[in-house]
């Protein structure tokens, strides 16, 4: 088969594939509207209410700040980001980069 032929081969089955997720993404959705509706609710309402699907947490109040990028903040919970162990590396304390300092 030449090249060519084959490119077109290949668009026709990366657009075939992106029919079946789509239509197979539909009939999920579907199901889960069904599914809240027997239990007498509204999808969209499951999935704003807090601590269901879809719930976001919150990321917490930022409690350090980059000394020269104020776009770059830290909770100070979880593993520390990058810049704040190169600050520290550089001789730097954590203590300098508190919000409010």
């Amino acid at each position: 088969m030449p090249p060519d032929e084959l490119q077109a081969l290949r668009r026709d089955v990366d657009r075939a594939l992106a029919h079946i997720d789509e239509r197979y993404r539909l009939e999920a959705l579907a199901a889960l509207r069904a599914e809240a509706a027997k239990r007498g609710f509204e999808l969209d309402e499951l999935l704003k209410a807090g601590g269901g699907l879809g719930a976001s947490k919150s990321k917490g109040t930022p409690r350090y700040v980059h000394p020269k990028d104020p776009s770059l903040t830290w909770t100070g919970k979880g593993r520390r980001p990058n810049w704040v162990n190169e600050y520290i590396q550089r001789g730097g304390q954590l203590a300098d980069l508190e919000i409010g300092r």
